[in-house]
């Protein structure tokens, strides 16, 4: 007797993984893509780098619809540091902003 919860492999197309991840090679979920991150860090922060971030978010969809997984994840690892540099970098001359403003040196 065979269990009804588990599929039968003599039912499934060529290559299909029903176990682990679907066909073979193809992971179950696209990676996060960081669109409205680097969207933010662009408008609030570092205009460059929230720029290329929103190149790369758009690079790791477009490479997930395409088949290409391992683009895809490569891509939003690379969107994910442009925010982080974005991100960082707009806090930093922020901060110095700030500390310049308090200290007077921007009024004179």
């Amino acid at each position: 007797m065979t269990n009804p919860y588990q599929p039968n492999p003599e039912e499934q197309p060529q290559g299909y993984d029903a176990y682990n991840t679907g066909y073979a090679g193809a992971p179950m979920t696209q990676p996060k893509t960081y669109l409205v991150w680097n969207i933010l860090i662009t408008l609030f922060c570092c205009l460059p780098f929230g720029i290329a971030g929103i190149v790369f978010s758009s690079k790791s969809g477009s490479a997930w619809n395409a088949g290409d997984y391992a683009g895809a994840e490569q891509n939003s690892e690379r969107a994910k540091k442009m925010m982080l540099i974005g991100l960082i970098g707009g806090l930093i001359v922020g901060g110095i902003y700030i500390a310049l403003a308090y200290t007077g040196y921007l009024s004179e």
